[in-house]
């Protein structure tokens, strides 16, 4: 699926507005009977624009789509989209809800099926409202969501996709304990270094094998959240081996992981990423 073009040439951008309960967030949350009401004026009358909050977005345009990530103890789930119909004050837009429903009753999407869309996870934990999506996704999410028919809020997944026969529900931890270990030493200015080099290229620091940038996601409290990956094992060098700056690569603990389980270097693991994802 294309991305929409509107009449002008803007293309349609697709948007991450959010609604957890007060009874969760006193201090951010909705009341849920607020939110009963507008679903029930919805289906009643078939016409619903509400003002929702776009938090520090200004690329938000008419038409553009937006779907109402339910979060919290319920979620997340889609419970709501629309389009933007017009601006408001200090990133509040106008929402013509074309499908709202009670959450406690029914949901557009349950959790199962959003969760398995690649790569959407972590849009699904965002903490503010009005977050653009990737166009994949996107596109998934409409193909799953737009038009179809809602479904029971309650489902009961099957036990068995969770619990094996090892499975273990608690264990003691918290016990102080000592350990002596040797350890190879590693260097910080070094990695520092790396760092300001890559926001003086490029403005940012993002992952090098799948190009996730933590601030998009997560906002502020994420600037500078990222590892550092040495493409030559620091446990391969001699005795106070030298490292170079370009034998370092700024990778998010996921692909740094992956990394280090081998069968994989930076390339070969950003061709496998970029090879996965739906086209």
């Amino acid at each position: 699926m294309a991305p929409i073009i509107m009449k002008g040439g803007d293309v349609v951008k697709t948007f991450l507005i959010t609604f957890k309960p007060d009874t969760e967030s006193p201090l951010r949350g909705w009341p849920m009977t607020s939110l009963q009401r507008l679903a029930q004026r919805l289906q009643r009358t078939g016409h619903l624009i509400e003002p929702w909050r776009f938090r520090n977005r200004r690329d938000v345009s008419i038409g553009d789509r937006a779907f109402l990530l339910l979060q919290g103890k319920l979620g997340p789930a889609i419970i709501g989209y629309g389009k933007v119909t017009k601006r408001g004050g200090r990133g509040w837009r106008a929402i013509q809800f074309e499908a709202l429903v009670n959450p406690e009753e029914r949901v557009l999407a349950r959790r199962r099926e959003i969760m398995v869309i690649p790569g959407a996870a972590p849009w699904w934990r965002v903490q503010v409202s009005g977050v653009c999506l990737p166009d994949r996704i996107a596109e998934r999410l409409e193909r799953l969501v737009i038009g179809k028919k809602p479904k029971a809020a309650n489902e009961v997944l099957p036990l068995n996709r969770y619990i094996s026969g090892t499975a273990i529900f608690e264990a003691h931890e918290g016990r102080q304990s000592m350990r002596k270990h040797f350890a190879r030493e590693r260097s910080r200015k070094l990695v520092e270094s790396k760092r300001s080099q890559a926001l003086e290229k490029h403005g940012r620091l993002s992952c090098e094998v799948c190009d996730r940038d933590f601030v998009v996601l997560y906002g502020s409290l994420s600037s500078g959240v990222i590892e550092c990956h040495h493409t030559k094992p620091v446990a391969t060098l001699k005795r106070s081996g030298k490292t170079h700056i370009d034998d370092l690569a700024l990778v998010c603990a996921n692909c740094h992981r992956v990394l280090h389980k081998g069968g994989h270097t930076i390339a070969s693991l950003r061709k496998f990423i970029r090879l996965k994802k739906p086209r």
